[in-house]
């Protein structure tokens, strides 16, 4: 009864196909085996291609990189962080989980991992293949780090959105928010510290002792292999791991991944990426970035570079007085724009400073040490004090246009807040919006259309209204029987509604 509660709440798998690679431009073959219990699962063996920094590397060099998606929905609802895996001029599989998408079966917390060793069994046997990445986003980041202290053939582990199952069940429980979430405030570059904000998931609170004593049940009898990414991060002393968080998290704290990191006795680095929201944001917002973040540490790993675990810039952190430092940055590479990451115990300072060959940066930190990460960019304009991050198209029409629309969405959906969904609705843009943020807003309308058709009907008919306005991703024809994203805005309209004949558009 548990597990299926668990199942139920946690996962959200469905059986839509909402995207097929040749929307987003690429090349791909289907794959299937059979999971750990004689079942078939389906998924997509990725060429590279796209914007590579490494795009003269052929196909049979390329760095091969198995991917984990997230929870909700399935792997055609997270294709983005695929193309993000393409560009950066890698070889790509990823299937859905058993119950998830087209693979079979029932889905089940149990499933996950031995699903993924499959999956690398495949890359080993059927693609030859001797060494690989892992990069996995939300629920998929757990499973990257457990995953790759199971393989010893997983040389390097790329993970978004680190989570401690734990922490999440006591702080909802006692705050009605998931924890841990020490820092309260939050400084970028030189502006005003600004209050971290949170979504509420609960507001039936319990007291911090019994919130504590709950979350230490539940996790003992949890059937999430995952549930503590510090337990597998401990046993990857040979594997480079990347850790990747957006401060702005409302859902997952970063804490949990920083956690995670100081738990990882090997080379490791830390990317908490600035005014960033939870997967899948960052592939939205810094898609120019993190392509090239995930082709240096992934071609590097993969491809036996040494900087991979010889960083070119190294920091020293020295007391100047009471709550005060000086960051001292030294720079054994290329000059370049460096993000520089200060944790203390409540306050979180990033800033960019350019380095040509040391630099140096005042540090107030109120309390312990502080935890200090340096990052250097790669997408950068300018040199020395006119150096600024690069956006592309799509993260430059994100941060100015979409972002606060798609954050109040998630908000709402994740608060439960439907009754104010529908007037949000109606602010949407009447056009279809460019690529991919009609996808995007398309994904929150058919999950406003699950939640509410039988509750709430007329904001499920507003939110059909919309996507049907704005979709025109998927497969041309879906065999007899198989769920449509079509046939679910048609039933919750009440009237017929027909799919555009030219559903892949390209990157």
């Amino acid at each position: 009864m548990l597990h299926r509660l668990l199942n139920a709440l946690i996962l959200l798998p469905d059986r839509y196909r909402y995207q097929v690679p040749a929307d987003l431009g690429l090349c791909a073959d289907e794959v299937a085996f059979p999971n750990a219990q004689g079942e078939i699962l389906h998924g997509f063996w990725f060429k590279p291609g796209g914007q590579a920094m490494a795009s003269e590397i052929s196909q049979d060099e390329a760095p091969v990189v198995l991917f984990c998606p997230g929870t909700s929905g399935n792997l055609s609802s997270h294709l983005y962080y695929v193309e993000l895996l393409c560009r950066a001029g890698c070889a790509v599989l990823s299937v859905d989980y058993t119950g998830f998408g087209q693979s079979a079966g029932q889905a089940s917390l149990h499933t996950l991992v031995p699903d993924l060793l499959c999956a690398s069994n495949f890359l080993c046997r059927e693609k030859d293949v001797q060494a690989f990445g892992i990069f996995g986003i939300s629920l998929g980041a757990n499973l990257a780090l457990l995953v790759a202290s199971q393989r010893q053939e997983a040389r390097a582990v790329a993970a978004e959105g680190l989570a401690l199952y734990g922490e999440i069940t006591r702080g909802v429980l006692a705050d009605g928010i998931m924890g841990p979430r020490d820092v309260t405030t939050v400084t970028y570059e030189n502006r005003l510290p600004v209050a971290r904000k949170h979504h509420v998931l609960n507001q039936r609170r319990v007291s911090g002792w019994l919130a504590r004593t709950l979350a230490w049940a539940g996790m003992t009898f949890f059937p999430f292999a995952g549930k503590d990414p510090r337990e597998p991060a401990r046993l990857l002393t040979d594997t480079p791991v990347l850790c990747i968080h957006g401060v702005d998290d409302p859902l997952l704290p970063f804490e949990g991944t920083l956690q995670v990191y100081g738990a990882l006795p090997g080379a490791k680095q830390l990317w908490l990426i600035p005014e960033v929201s939870h997967p899948q944001e960052a592939a939205l917002a810094q898609d120019g970035e993190y392509v090239a973040q995930l082709a240096r540490f992934f071609h590097a790993a993969l491809r036996g570079h040494a900087h991979v675990t010889t960083p070119a810039i190294t920091s020293q952190l020295v007391p100047q007085g009471p709550e005060s430092y000086i960051l001292h940055l030294h720079n054994a590479g290329a000059p370049g724009l460096v993000l520089t990451t200060v944790v203390s115990e409540q306050d979180l300072a990033c800033r960019t400073v350019w380095v040509q060959n040391a630099a140096e940066l005042s540090v107030h930190a109120p309390g312990r040490l502080p935890t200090v990460s340096c990052l250097p960019l790669c997408e950068v304009d300018g040199d020395s004090d006119r150096a600024h991050i690069r956006y592309t198209p799509r993260g430059q029409q994100y941060r100015t246009i979409f972002r606060p629309i798609i954050r109040e969405l998630s908000q709402m959906l994740h608060e439960r807040r439907l009754h104010d969904l529908e007037a949000l609705l109606h602010t949407l843009p009447h056009e279809r919006p460019e690529p991919p943020f009609d996808f995007f807003l398309g994904v929150y309308c058919v999950q406003i259309m699950q939640r509410t058709r039988q509750k709430m009907p007329c904001l499920a008919q507003a939110a059909a209204q919309v996507f049907t306005r704005y979709w025109h991703y998927g497969p041309d024809a879906e065999p007899p029987g198989q769920p449509t994203l079509w046939a679910l805005a048609a039933e919750v309209s009440g009237q017929q509604v027909s799919q555009p004949r030219s559903t892949h558009v390209g990157r």
